[in-house]
């Protein structure tokens, strides 16, 4: 397994081989699954309780290193101040986890106090052992993002064939449009949680439906050309960005359907637009725990 911390100024450091390594179990809280808040309905007349929903709450842990592990005496106070600027109350810090045969894992992590003070005299000694407490705002590790761009549609043809060369000028003035039909994938998400999406839709555009497993976000209104709409199944927003604004298109759509990706499966994902504009899906995997 492979240890990273990808500190909040930044730099990469490894935790298994640096100058601040981490101590044997010096990781709490933080490899395992979140515990869940339980909602439930309790009756008179049945025992036990009827759970309705989990929810999961930040991810409070620490992590204890060794400090200057590999260095010498005269270079413990650069090695403190390093490891101190790796740590923020308000930028995260990211925990990589590697472990072989999988996708690396990551872990948003912010400072909730510890051994950043350095009482340790270092005219005296050149390691020593610090805890960082650390809290998740979100609890789930995630993988690396996921993307599938679906084929554009072919742009209108003449019905009669006319080009700039062959003319064939008088006929009436007839066009078949792109096709208005769907391009069907079969998307897996390998975390162990639904994996929320987001609609990347570019225009020319003049209407569209996207579905996962059945359930729809569409709209018939136009997408011009060079801005783009982003549906968001993990806010619920579908957002059209015009270059010179970002403009709130929850009203203007005919369905609201919005969906994630099935945990540990594939999942079956369309989309039916007209027009030539492109369309890419991206998702991030998520997971309860570091591996496995």
């Amino acid at each position: 397994m492979h240890l990273k911390l990808i500190g909040a100024d930044g730099v990469i450091r490894d935790l298994l081989t640096g100058d601040v390594r981490v101590a044997p179990e010096g990781v709490q809280g933080l490899f395992g699954a979140p515990a869940p808040v339980v909602r439930a309905r309790q009756g008179v007349t049945r025992a036990g309780q009827q759970r309705t929903s989990t929810v999961l709450r930040k991810r409070p842990g620490s992590i204890t290193v060794y400090v200057n592990i590999a260095g010498k005496q005269s270079e413990l106070i650069s090695v403190e101040r390093g490891w101190a600027s790796a740590w923020s109350y308000d930028q995260p810090a990211t925990l990589e986890v590697t472990t072989k045969g999988e996708q690396p894992r990551y872990l948003d992590l912010f400072f909730d106090g510890g051994d950043l003070d350095f009482v340790q005299n270092p005219d005296r000694r050149h390691v020593y052992e610090a805890t960082v407490d650390v809290i998740a705002d979100d609890p789930l590790w995630r993988g690396p993002l996921q993307t599938y761009d679906f084929a554009s549609n072919e742009p209108d043809a003449d019905f009669f064939g006319r080009d700039e060369v062959h003319g064939q000028e008088g006929a009436p003035d007839w066009w078949l449009s792109p096709a208005y039909l769907p391009i069907v994938k079969l998307l897996r998400n390998p975390g162990n949680v639904p994996a929320p999406v987001r609609w990347i839709l570019t225009g020319p555009i003049n209407g569209f439906d996207t579905i996962i497993d059945g359930r729809s976000v569409g709209g018939k209104f136009i997408i011009p050309e060079g801005q783009t709409l982003r549906i968001d199944s993990d806010s619920n927003t579908a957002l059209l960005d015009t270059g010179a604004e970002v403009i709130d298109m929850w009203r203007e759509l005919t369905s609201w359907g919005f969906a994630r990706l099935a945990p540990g499966r594939t999942s079956t994902v369309s989309i039916e637009r007209e027009g030539t504009g492109s369309a890419r899906l991206e998702w991030t995997p998520q997971y309860r725990q570091a591996r496995g």
